[in-house]
């Protein structure tokens, strides 16, 4: 009570009773806390109602009531007496310093709340709307800023998107709300108001729109984000080969659909232009490969022609006409040799422009097919092959060309002695399959490698091995077998297992019209000629 009243007044106050001082010590001790702690906590004050002068007479006056306090706690400031007693004045210094430091206190007290309560709140409120003034220029001055970025990077990127290669389209809800140029550019347009909300179906080619709906639903059910379609487009009186890539974004909640279109008309020139580039390389290099064939295949019975005659020379000389016989057949077996050379030749050229004549008649493919055979045992004989004919029935009808049949059962016969082994053996056989003819040939001989059955029939594609019985040949031959079983309306089949055999499989759709049947009698003259030919590769 003593420090409440008489401690915070200017002036002391009468006081009666003196056994105060060890409440009052303790009291004292407890304030000086108070003040230190206060003063050591005074920075934290909110600096936005307070600046640093007012922090500053904060100190002063916190440091004043210390002094005050320790002035009155050690040195003792007034003496009273009581029973109405006149007030006497024990030690005036510590009585007028005291008396100073209220002062002093007062004033600052005075000034704080003058200038803090009263004055300075409104300077303070004027000052912090200017900070506030200032600071929300600075954040309108970036909003504008983040405005024109805004404006120019979407300026940008849609010049970006207008100027692009690439067709490009953008739909929301079906309808087209943009279009960049090179679109206009294929479809032939100045602007693109009449594009603008029409839907990509509208730019399809009529036709087409079917297949473009059917395609868009095959995409759909594969988990592809990017789905190409070829289709045509066509608008505004063009049309073209097409390629559209398309996607979807997610912007804002709002689903888009971006088509990308390009005219792949160029592209399939390109491509076309480098496939035509290939196909004169392999044009070139088959040409190279046909000129070494011919120049060795044509050498070949040259060179034993030309040899043959200079023996026959020397031995017309010397007067050994008893071998002339011997030596006649073997210039005629390679003059046939050049002549079957050059007639494949002729023929493979006639079939590649479709221009072979092919007639077909009704005929019984059984007896054919075993004539044909028949004719090529001495030959095979001669290489200690065994030839076996067979067939399920005795009469089957077939619409077939007999000289083309002659041709391509000679050649497969050929093929099958000259790629056999040494007593080998080959099978020939005319099964009935319902609607079908099938004529096998099969033979023990070296096989063919799987990975060369398949272009087996390609133009001057040769076997070769060390094994086979012959190892000469143009490579023109299979390729004329399959170019004329096709011109039949015939098919042919390869089985082959390497050093096992192989079998070569004609299939041919029975004839519907069998009242008109060729009657064959005697065709050994002329089929004699045609094996001559065939054969003359085979000693």
């Amino acid at each position: 009570m003593y420090i409440l009243i008489t401690w915070t007044n200017i002036l002391p106050k009468i006081y009666i009773d003196g056994s105060y001082s060890i409440v009052k010590n303790i009291l004292c001790v407890v304030f000086i806390i108070a003040y230190i702690y206060c003063l050591l906590n005074v920075n934290k004050l909110n600096r936005q109602f307070y600046n640093y002068k007012t922090l500053k007479d904060i100190k002063v006056m916190f440091i004043s009531r210390i002094v005050r306090i320790l002035i009155m706690l050690f040195l003792g400031g007034v003496d009273f007496v009581d029973a109405g007693q006149k007030i006497l004045i024990v030690n005036k210094l510590n009585c007028i310093s005291l008396i100073i430091l209220d002062f002093i206190h007062v004033y600052l007290v005075y000034t704080i709340c003058f200038r803090d309560i009263i004055k300075r709140p409104n300077r303070n409120l004027y000052y912090n709307l200017l900070d506030e003034k200032q600071k929300l220029q600075k954040n309108l001055e970036r909003l504008e800023q983040a405005n024109f970025n805004m404006e120019y990077y979407k300026l940008v990127y849609e010049q970006l998107l207008k100027n692009m290669p690439s067709g490009i389209l953008i739909s929301s809800k079906e309808k087209i709300i943009f279009a960049n140029n090179k679109v206009l550019s294929l479809f032939n347009l100045e602007s693109d108001a009449n594009m603008i909300n029409k839907n990509i179906l509208d730019l399809v080619y009529e036709d087409d729109r079917e297949k473009y709906i059917d395609m868009l639903e095959s995409l759909n059910k594969t988990n592809n984000d990017n789905k190409i379609i070829n289709i045509r487009f066509s608008y505004n009186g063009v049309i073209f080969e097409g390629e559209e890539i398309r996607f979807f974004e997610n912007v804002h909640q709002k689903n888009f659909q971006v088509s990308i279109i390009n005219n792949v008309e160029d592209k399939i020139k390109l491509e076309n232009a480098q496939k035509e580039l290939e196909l004169r390389d392999v044009m070139e290099k088959t040409r190279d490969e046909v000129l070494s064939n011919i120049s060795h295949e044509f050498k070949t019975p040259v060179n034993v022609i030309y040899s043959t005659v200079q023996i026959q020379d020397l031995n017309l000389q010397k007067g050994n006409y008893g071998k002339i016989l011997e030596f006649n057949k073997l210039i005629k077996q390679n003059c046939n040799r050049l002549i079957r050379l050059i007639n494949n030749f002729i023929d493979s050229t006639k079939l590649e422009n479709n221009k072979l004549d092919i007639h077909k008649k009704c005929v019984n493919i059984v007896s054919i097919t075993e004539d044909i055979t028949m004719s090529v045992i001495n030959f095979a004989q001669r290489q200690n092959i065994q030839v076996i004919f067979d067939a399920e029935e005795e009469e089957l009808y077939c619409d077939i060309d007999i000289e083309q049949m002659e041709r391509i059962m000679l050649n497969i016969l050929s093929n099958a002695i000259k790629y056999n082994r040494p007593n080998g053996n080959i099978n020939v056989i005319v099964k009935d399959k319902k609607e079908e003819i099938y004529i096998e040939v099969i033979d023990s001989g070296i096989g063919i490698p799987k990975e060369r059955i398949s272009s087996i029939f390609d133009r001057f594609e040769r076997m070769e091995n060390k094994n086979a019985v012959i190892k000469e040949g143009s490579g023109i031959g299979l390729s004329i077998v399959k170019k004329l079983v096709d011109a039949l309306d015939g098919k042919i089949e390869i089985e082959s297992e390497l050093n096992k055999g192989t079998t070569v499989r004609i299939i041919f759709k029975k004839s519907k019209q069998q009242n008109d049947i060729e009657e064959i009698y005697d065709i050994s003259q002329h089929l004699e000629e045609k094996v001559n030919l065939e054969m003359s590769d085979i000693s």
